[in-house]
Formats: C-alpha cells, structure tokens, sequence
C-alpha cells in the first residue's frame, strides 16, 4: 500500500518477505524503534532490511522497518524526495509516479480510495535457490 501520510517504509517482513527475515539489521543508535499509527497506537520496530524488486519493471529497493503489521507500507512521501524523487499524479481512474530523471511510469491502482503500486520482490543478492552443495 501507498501511504501518504506514512513517514517510514513498513512491513511484517517473516510474513511478507520471508526470504530476507535473516537479512533484517537493528536500527542503528539514536533511530526513533517505532511509530504512531493513526489509532495513536505506537507499533515497535525490531530493525530494517533493503528489499529488492521491480515495480512496473523498473528495478528498485524499498528499505522496509521490520514492524508487526499486516500490509506491507510505502511511504509515498519517501517516495516524492530528492532528485530520484517521483512526481505523483492521482485521478479518478488511479494514479501514476513518474520517475524526475527517467521519467519511467509507475502506476498506482485504487482499491477502494486506497492507492497500491504492484511490487514484485526479487531473492536477495546472496540467497541459493538450491540447498547447500554436499
């Protein structure tokens, strides 16, 4: 999910992206371990992980805190920052980001007023889709 008013990346990553669980680093000093949802419940962060992908075909990674929730979250205001930034187009028929240096498409599909972009998770760099050699 997209989320506009989400100020960090999220996601239940055992449940979401099992492949990386041991790959999950701890926050380093001084970083905020959670954040306030809307409910003003506070959900703790057990660390973060850099989960590589494609979105629409473009290569990209979306450093995820590890936090006990049940979608996954992009922040869209990361998403919109700096000079890799995106520029978001909402309408009544979805949504787009368009990359400001590529200008590569991203589209946002609405699901009920809720915006999501299709990101399709790749194994990470060091990970063996075969068991260990004998």
């Amino acid at each position: 999910m997209m989320d506009s008013g989400a100020n960090v990346d999220a996601a239940n990553i055992a449940q979401h992206f099992p492949d990386y669980l041991e790959h999950v680093s701890p926050l380093d000093a001084g970083v905020n371990a959670g954040a306030e949802c809307a409910s003003g419940n506070v959900v703790r962060c057990r660390g973060r992980v850099r989960v590589e992908g494609t979105m629409d075909g473009q290569r990209t990674a979306i450093v995820f805190r590890d936090m006990d929730i049940k979608m996954p979250i992009a922040s869209l205001k990361r998403r919109i920052h700096g000079d890799e930034g995106f520029d978001v187009f909402i309408t009544a028929d979805g949504g787009l980001m368009r990359h400001r240096k590529s200008g590569n498409l991203v589209r946002l599909y609405d699901r009920g007023r809720v915006y999501f972009a299709k990101f399709k998770t790749q194994l990470p760099s060091n990970c063996s889709l075969f068991g260990r050699q004998g």
